[in-house]
């Protein structure tokens, strides 16, 4: 199926494609990443760098080193699939510090935080612009997209910064119609 960070990978390329600006794309998920994958980089082992560093050795130079350009033009700092580097979801510090840095690295930059609002997205959320939530019109994702919208709010953000996406990958019999999903959020 069509995962997150599918959608992140189409979007920074398309916003790139679109706008003709410097993108960005980072997937903030180690030990789950699916990009480098799809792009065919198969050891991407940047974000572990930064990961283990300590948090005063991440800086502009750091975090530009780390970034592996795509054909089309955007730059990834790619997650590892590797299951046992999870282990680095840990470091919120070190997450901060590089999406701080990643924002003076391109006009647009595209932060794939996984579907919950983990210590890193907690961390990370307050200082991004936009927050695209991406949503399965089927009753239990509608459920916990009404709670992850009301616990953004907690953490400030609101209604303003948040958007959400519509993704239909099940036969429609089976899930709600558009007009459904927006009266529940």
């Amino acid at each position: 199926g069509l995962g997150v960070s599918t959608l992140a990978l189409n979007l920074g390329i398309s916003l790139h494609n679109h706008v003709k600006k410097s993108v960005v794309v980072a997937e903030f998920r180690p030990g789950q990443g699916t990009i480098s994958l799809e792009v065919g980089h198969l050891r991407p082992e940047g974000l572990n760098r930064l990961l283990q560093s300590h948090p005063d050795k991440i800086d502009l130079r750091a975090v530009e080193t780390e970034l592996t350009t795509h054909p089309s033009g955007v730059r990834f700092l790619l997650a590892s699939p590797q299951p046992l580097d999870a282990r680095y979801m840990v470091a919120d510090e070190n997450f901060e510090l590089i999406a701080r840095n990643l924002s003076y690295l391109a006009q647009y930059t595209v932060i794939d935080l996984g579907t919950t609002l983990s210590p890193i997205a907690e961390r990370v959320s307050p200082l991004c612009d936009q927050v695209i939530l991406v949503v399965e019109p089927v009753p239990q994702t509608l459920q916990q997209t009404q709670a992850l919208i009301a616990d953004l709010g907690e953490i400030g953000i609101g209604e303003g910064r948040v958007s959400v996406v519509l993704v239909n990958r099940v036969r429609s019999g089976l899930q709600l119609s558009w007009s459904q999903v927006q009266d529940k959020l």
